[in-house]
């Protein structure tokens, strides 16, 4: 069962004539963004991360269908990241129809040149490091007590006169999410 959920909402400014200009656009979104994630620190675990991205020079294309069009060349982008760590799972749809609403009116346009717009991730549902821990250990005694009794089956069938288990090879772990029930 997930313990924790994080959503992350990426803000990107483009087609800026100056670094600033790009900076400040992005900055306005994301304030904008960042009040919206930080109504719903509802638990002391809870946290909302800000991590400003690139700025940079860059030529910027839009693609529709099979055709491109550049926006701009060689004008500046700014990025920045905004990341709800929470733990209340029945308030997503909330956050994500508060954050749409934000992000809606500020979608790309392929008519403006210098534009500020946000993309919302889909939710990512995970474990915290300490419950993490505690399944490695109990799946590395279940490992242990399978290899003895493999081993065992192994010296009865042999009949070695001194047999021992001389070395484990150390597990390796991947944790994966269920889908479908599965």
């Amino acid at each position: 069962v997930p313990e924790f959920t994080r959503l992350r909402v990426d803000v990107t400014s483009i087609c800026y004539d100056s670094s600033r200009a790009a900076k400040d656009a992005n900055a306005a979104l994301a304030n904008q963004i960042l009040a919206i994630l930080q109504r719903y620190q509802l638990n002391v675990d809870d946290k909302v991360t800000a991590s400003g991205g690139i700025n940079e020079l860059r030529t910027e294309v839009t693609y529709y269908g099979t055709e491109s069009r550049v926006l701009c060349e060689m004008k500046w982008r700014a990025t920045n990241s905004l990341v709800l760590e929470m733990s209340s799972f029945g308030v997503i749809p909330d956050i994500q129809d508060e954050v749409l609403g934000v992000v809606d009116a500020m979608a790309v346009n392929p008519n403006l040149v210098s534009q500020t717009y946000a993309e919302l991730g889909q939710p990512s549902f995970l474990l915290r490091d300490t419950t993490l821990q505690a399944l490695k250990r109990t799946a590395q005694a279940a490992a242990y007590d399978d290899a003895r009794l493999q081993f065992a089956v192994f010296q009865n069938l042999c009949q070695f006169g001194s047999p021992r288990l001389t070395r484990i090879e150390p597990p390796q772990y991947a944790v994966y999410a269920r889908k479908d029930g599965v």
